[in-house]
């Protein structure tokens, strides 16, 4: 009976040391993340990515103040709970909408949460930041293929303390750091523009993480570019014909197969493009046929009938 009652002692001890030891979720970031703008306001959402406590359920309430931390000012104000032991999740406020140029204040409040929302009692040190102006007022964001590159441009309507522009590629929802870009921090703006010389030839997504001198950040929206090296058009011309036809295939930027093929679904005929983008198929016999280009790359095709009469 002595040993059970130590051994239930010492583990009452080790949870009490955990307990003390992960008291709070911890917060790994957190920063502005921009919606839009209309004239001199500005809409936003605050946000914070943050791991769950080894040992329960805990709360983190997030609250937005348009100048000093009054009730008055409050602007949003989010609760959000945090699951026991969970991995770094991103949390968010509600958005609100302010002048451009208004001192913003945000508060990270961490708290127990037995009763399933943020009214349990504080844990842990509550993160008061003062956010200032918001650093820069995004105007025109987007990004294009050309070929095998991606062209970005951007403009800010007005920069204050501002830092630069991280320009940040997803692929499979994981975004990473691919060129930094300095800001110029003019009060009514600058345009910018990056190259993306090797991108992604699958489906991807860019966006601008817009750091301000004192370390905050702030997340455009994402822009979503197509995967390199779609099927191109392609004409055939006569068609119908007589034996005799010419396929033209139009921006050929990737390795491009064009195949004939027969009733059967049989290839009787496959030619790879490589100097020219224009294939000759003669002497045929009387029917109907397939003619298919396939992007080599993506595995993409596109097809059109060939009759061919006598």
């Amino acid at each position: 009976m002595k040993s059970i009652t130590l051994l239930c002692a010492l583990l009452l001890a080790h949870a009490a040391i955990n307990a003390q030891s992960n008291p709070c979720p911890d917060i790994q970031s957190h920063g502005f993340s921009p919606i839009s703008s209309s004239g001199s306001n500005c809409t936003s959402k605050v946000f914070a990515y943050a791991t769950g406590d080894v040992n329960s359920q805990k709360s983190l309430l997030i609250t937005v103040y348009a100048g000093a931390v009054t009730p008055a000012n409050i602007v949003a104000e989010t609760c959000n709970i945090v699951p026991a032991n969970s991995p770094s999740t991103y949390y968010e406020s509600g958005s609100f909408t302010v002048a451009c140029d208004a001192p913003i204040t945000y508060v990270l409040r961490r708290g127990t949460s037995s009763n399933g929302q943020c009214g349990g009692g504080e844990c842990g040190i509550t993160i008061s930041i003062q956010g200032g102006p918001l650093p820069i007022k995004l105007g025109v964001f987007s990004a294009q293929r050309n070929n095998n590159m991606v062209l970005l441009s951007w403009k800010s309507e007005s920069e204050i303390n501002a830092k630069s522009f991280v320009i940040q590629r997803s692929v499979n929802n994981v975004f990473k750091d691919i060129a930094t870009i300095a800001a110029t921090n003019l009060s009514n703006g600058s345009s910018y523009s990056f190259t993306d010389m090797k991108p992604e030839q699958s489906l991807s997504s860019y966006r601008l993480k817009m750091i301000d001198i004192d370390g905050s950040v702030a997340y455009s929206e994402t822009r979503v570019v197509k995967a390199s090296a779609a099927v191109s058009d392609f004409i055939i011309f006569p068609n119908p014909n007589r034996g005799n036809a010419k396929v033209t295939v139009y921006d050929v930027s990737s390795p491009t197969d064009v195949q004939l093929i027969d009733q059967a679904g049989r290839v009787i005929k496959a030619v790879s493009l490589k100097n020219s983008n224009t294939i000759d198929f003669n002497n045929l016999q009387t029917g109907m046929y397939i003619i298919r280009v396939v992007n080599k790359t993506t595995g993409e095709t596109s097809t059109q009938k060939l009759n061919v009469v006598n």
